[in-house]
């Protein structure tokens, strides 16, 4: 018998604490981004220079610094990594994210299920 892979368990964390942990930087480049903490939006856009700086993170030192805001079947995301599908933005957080762990921060949810006919 092959033995086979098993799936990574994700780590669901809430926003409150994530912010504490991985301490997301302030979005230097547009000073009225999403996510406002007081000291300024912590959110990146998936475009131009905002999506440029994010891209450098990324392909940078130290890794794993990347988070990405999502689009669920059930609300909205924080998910480690840079990805694209379902992308709303990007953080940069000044801690880095355990190598082979996944998070799930849930931001919003979507209580009232649509109605199908």
């Amino acid at each position: 018998m092959g033995s086979r892979a098993r799936s990574p368990v994700i780590k669901k964390m809430p926003f409150e604490q994530w912010l504490e942990v991985f301490k997301p930087r302030v979005n230097h480049l547009d000073e009225f981004a999403s996510f406002d903490n007081g000291e300024g939006g912590l959110m990146f856009e998936t475009y131009g220079e905002e999506l440029d700086y994010v891209r450098k993170v990324f392909n940078g030192n130290p890794k794993r610094r990347v988070w990405t805001y999502v689009d669920g079947h059930d609300g909205t995301y924080i998910v480690d990594d840079y990805r694209i599908v379902n992308r709303i933005g990007y953080f940069v957080c000044d801690v880095p994210y355990e190598d082979g762990e996944q998070y799930e921060v849930q931001v919003s949810r979507n209580d009232a299920p649509a109605d199908v006919a």
